[in-house]
């Protein structure tokens, strides 16, 4: 079982408390009218109706309503919660550190251009000349992709369909498009592959033929050149010298700060011998022979969502493995900060302590490994930042685990990053993250609002209760009375503010602290002014009818009627924090208007239905009566909206 959030923790703690405060004030309204000359099974049934009434047991059918249905409402965003637990962490985040491709891209890789033996060319330039075979030769043989069938429709009929990884897909793509025979390409006598992973940014495959040992490797530029001793330049194969190996590494620079992914291609040729297992002597003394640049555009979506981020105070960093110039162009499109950028050389050489202080001067972390990742992570939260995690790798998985939400791909994320992760994003779209901070502020607020209205309707009736008896008048509802109106209480806060919507301001607003209490100021005072606001309304009426006509049945009718429309004017009010509610619409809430017609429905049956109204000990009101009824609950509660009228006036001025 995993552990209990802090805001369960929280909730158990507040309705314990809140348990004593309503038994308290049962026990003690009870003897109140016991000790005025009240009947004792008159006051015990009412002392035990009051303790049913206001003893909150709704509050934790209240945390999983709200929770349920916000993880439903975000699994038909195509993001799904594997833990229901982290719903309440979303509205706290304050960063969220993203890989680039097929979060921020596309992940649909083309290859654009080349750079062989010191000349750039496009696709529509190429040549099948020795060196450009061999370009396509390292590109398929250093691949794990593979053809899974031909395409048997649209555009390109009878297309050869390539699965993989979409680096290692986009050169097998540009061979077939070329016109190579993969299959001839690929059928060698024996080989050898040293895998592409996050340490060993390529991957080398040595291959094994009657007459020859060829050994071909495809990676990052900057690691293959320190992997060579030549380079192919002009068709020539001459020393790799450091004034060339500058010039390339320009070139290289310049496609990535296009946007590209620069990807290297080396060779090796030796006579026919056994195949070696050990990689490093296999990956000596290679031969540089030129890079290609890849193609991934930015996803559409991606530059809204991070401003829409940034709007409401929440930082995106990017943390790749690509080339830092690749990454800074990308972060420019989608409009992250790319103005200082950090390589994953310069984080091993600093503390954690260094990493610490230094971590929040940078946006794009390039050329980085989950090693690196990791400490970035911790680094951030160190800081009390709330880290949103994205991967997809099996080796992302410690970096899924430290971040207070880890997020995974649904269609690229692996196995293990799934398992890792606290929320699986369905369509691997960034915006999908937004959606799901957006939907972790709503349940937040909406969970904000629900007990903020649950516990001022409790206050209200221990208020009302408790001056009426103080004050030597009869309790102002029956035992079955105050048993009705705890029920549409309940209904109402348990039903219909889970359902909110979000309001206009929500990803206008900074990320909430994680460690500012629950029960603040603002909701101890919508709790007690809510209250105070329907028990003044509920009083006066109650007083009204006691003074001028003298019938105590008469009085509480008068009582029970306010209260029942008194607590619908009050829940609509308390809808929305800031947003008026002419703005926010009064039937935009679909569960909160079924559930105050039911409520209408029920007050005019049963004041209207002789057998009902004598069970719950009620009688007939007046046209005056129902003014007063109406009137008084909307004057004592219409501050509220006035007051957030105000507050919405001068926050659209300043904007």
């Amino acid at each position: 079982r995993e552990p209990r959030t802090p805001l369960q923790v929280h909730m158990r703690e507040l309705t314990h408390w809140m348990v004593w405060i309503a038994l308290g004030f049962s026990v003690l309204i009870a003897f109140l009218g016991w000790f005025r000359g009240a009947s004792w099974r008159e006051t015990l049934l009412s002392g035990l109706s009051l303790a049913f009434a206001t003893i909150p047991e709704e509050l934790p059918i209240l945390i999983t309503m709200v929770i349920g249905l916000g993880a439903f409402r975000l699994s038909r965003e195509k993001v799904i919660l594997r833990r229901l637990r982290v719903a309440e962490t979303l509205g706290n985040i304050t960063v969220i550190a993203t890989d680039k491709t097929g979060t921020l891209t596309e992940n649909k890789i083309s290859l654009d251009k080349w750079f062989i033996g010191g000349r750039s060319f496009s696709r529509s330039e190429w040549k099948h000349s020795y060196w450009q075979d061999l370009a396509i030769t390292i590109g398929v043989l250093a691949n794990d992709g593979y053809s899974i069938g031909n395409s048997i429709s649209g555009n390109s009929p009878n297309k050869v369909i390539f699965n993989g990884d979409p680096t290692d897909t986009a050169f097998l793509d540009e061979a077939e498009g070329l016109g190579y025979n993969i299959t001839a390409i690929r059928s060698s006598v024996a080989e050898m592959e040293f895998p592409l992973d996050d340490w060993h940014k390529r991957i080398t495959m040595q291959v094994q033929t009657d007459s020859k040992n060829l050994t071909v490797c495809k990676g990052a530029v900057e690691q293959l050149l320190t992997l060579s001793t030549q380079l192919v330049w002009e068709d020539k194969v001459i020393p790799l010298t450091e004034d060339i190996n500058r010039e390339i590494q320009q070139q290289a620079e310049s496609f990535a700060s296009q946007g590209y992914r620069v990807i290297g291609l080396c060779f090796k040729e030796e006579p026919a011998a056994p195949l070696d297992n050990a990689r490093e002597k296999a990956e000596s003394n290679l031969t540089f022979l030129g890079f290609t640049a890849l193609l991934d555009t930015p996803r559409a979506d991606v530059k809204d969502a991070v401003m829409e981020l940034q709007e409401a105070g929440v930082r995106t960093i990017m943390i790749t493995g690509d080339h830092p110039e690749t990454a800074r162009t990308i972060a420019n499109k989608v409009g992250i900060n790319s103005t200082r950028i950090i390589v994953g050389r310069v984080i091993d050489q600093m503390s954690d302590d260094e990493l610490v202080k230094r971590v929040k001067d940078f946006s794009i972390f390039a050329r980085t490994t989950p090693e690196h990742k990791l400490r970035i992570v911790r680094a951030l939260q160190s800081q009390g930042e709330i880290v949103a995690v994205t991967g997809d790798g099996v080796n992302d998985g410690p970096a899924l685990k430290e971040g207070a939400v880890g997020i995974a791909m649904g269609r690229i994320g692996t196995d293990v990053a799934k398992e890792s992760s606290d929320m699986v994003i369905a369509d691997d779209r960034f915006s999908s993250i937004t959606k799901a901070v957006r939907e972790g502020r709503s349940l937040f607020s909406n969970l904000f609002k629900a007990i903020r209205y649950y516990l001022a309707a409790k206050v209200a009736l221990i208020f009302i209760t408790f001056l009426a008896a103080a004050f030597g008048f009869p309790i102002p509802f029956t035992p079955i009375q105050i048993i009705v109106l705890e029920l549409f209480m309940d209904i109402g806060a348990s039903t219909s503010f889970p359902a909110e919507q979000s309001e206009a301001d929500v990803m206008k607003r900074p990320p909430r602290d994680s460690n500012k209490p629950l029960m603040d100021r603002e909701m101890l005072s919508g709790i007690f002014l809510g209250g105070v606001s329907l028990g003044i309304a509920v009083l006066v009426n109650y007083f009204w009818s006691l003074t001028t006509a003298s019938n105590v049945s008469h009085a509480q009718t008068l009582a029970f009627a306010t209260w029942m429309i008194g607590h619908l004017i009050l829940a609509v009010h308390m809808r929305s924090l800031r947003e008026p509610i002419t703005y926010l619409g009064i039937l935009s809430n679909k569960t909160m208007v079924l559930w105050m017609c039911s409520a209408l429905v029920f007050v005019f049956v049963v004041l209207n239905v002789s057998a009902l109204r004598a069970l719950i000990n009620l009688q007939n009101l007046d046209l005056n009566d129902w003014i007063m009824v109406i009137s008084l609950p909307f004057i004592s509660t219409v501050w509220m909206e006035l007051q957030k009228r105000h507050f919405w006036r001068n926050k659209k001025l300043s904007l």
